[in-house]
Order: structure tokens, then sequence, then C-alpha cells
């Protein structure tokens, strides 16, 4: 019996046949897609993904994603504004990719709670005492945690989250800044 015949035959084994062949189920509500045909030129390439995120209740504006970065990364007045005054010391080294070095002041724990699209992460984050471009950097280990999808071509972030497919545009959700007040906006 062809694969076509078992298909027609039994439906119901359509899931057990496609994982036995090792083929994918387009009906699949948790497969992530992008469609090229519908990609357009957004932002420049020099452009960083750049989102907001919410921790402790707080905006953090000029949120960069890199899934090329090993860690997370913020700046020690962004720490300190979140009411986290204690940091473990490390003895490892930062490396940009300019080839600068730096030791970073310290690390959290417990883990810094992230929100996005509704689904809150816990991650660990290297607090550095430099000034950044960026108010926080979200790395492969929260990309691992959130277990998110990223396509830079699209600008596009798309995540599972309660039975559903989240889909963060980032030119549509980065600057979305709703009444907040002065202490719960950090610098745009």
């Amino acid at each position: 019996m062809s694969a076509l015949e078992v298909l027609r035959s039994y439906p119901a084994r359509r899931k057990a046949l496609l994982n036995a062949i090792g083929g994918i189920d387009l009906s699949d509500a948790r497969l992530i897609t992008f469609y090229l045909d519908q990609a357009k030129p957004r932002l420049p390439a020099h452009v960083a993904f750049q989102i907001q995120v919410v921790s402790r209740g707080m905006n953090i504006v000029r949120t960069v994603v890199d899934e090329g970065a090993f860690t997370c990364v913020m700046p020690l007045s962004v720490w300190r504004a979140l009411g986290y005054p204690e940091l473990v010391p490390l003895a490892t080294l930062l490396k940009a990719l300019n080839g600068h070095s730096f030791k970073p002041h310290g690390w959290n724990h417990p883990a810094l709670p992230v929100e996005l699209g509704g689904k809150t992460v816990m991650i660990e984050v290297e607090v550095v005492d430099a000034s950044l471009d960026y108010n926080l950097l979200l790395g492969r280990s929260w990309m691992e945690a959130i277990t998110v999808v990223m396509l830079s071509v699209f600008r596009v972030i798309k995540f599972p989250h309660q039975g559903k497919m989240v889909t963060i545009d980032q030119l549509s959700f980065a600057y979305l800044t709703p009444t907040l007040s002065q202490e719960q906006m950090f610098l745009l």
C-alpha cells in the first residue's frame, strides 16, 4: 500500500505516517512558517532587530535581539532602575565583535523575568558597567527559553504560547509606548 493510499484509507493516521517518513504536516498549529513570496525589504540589514519587553512591570525599550549573541547583557543603570541591587560577581570576560573585551559587573540570581507577547521567561543576564546603545541585549539563552524563531529578513519573531502562535513584527511592535509614568519608562 502506498503512502497516498494509507492517507486516503486512514486519514487519522496522517500524523503517524508523516512522522515515520520524516515529513512535515503543514496543518500542524505548532509549525512556524515564513513565506518568502511575501517578503519585502523592510529595514536595512545594519539596523538592529529592536523590540520592547517588560520586566517587573517596567517597559524596557531599546531591547536588541541578537541570535548570534552568546549571552544576555544589560547596563548597570537599567539593572538598578529595575530595583535589583544584588549581583553575583563573575570572573569571565565578554568580548565584543570589535575585539574590545570587558569584565561584567556581575550576573543576576535569581533569574530576571522578561515578558514579550504575553509569555514570560526567566533569564540570566550579565550586567556591565558600561554605556551601551541598548538597554537589554537578548541572546541565544533567551531565544532558547522562549522557544522563539526569528527571521531577520522579515523582521519578525514567532513563538508558541498557550496553544497559539504569537507573532511580533518589529515595525509595528518596537515603538509601542502606552501611557507610562516617568518611573516606568526607560530612555528611548
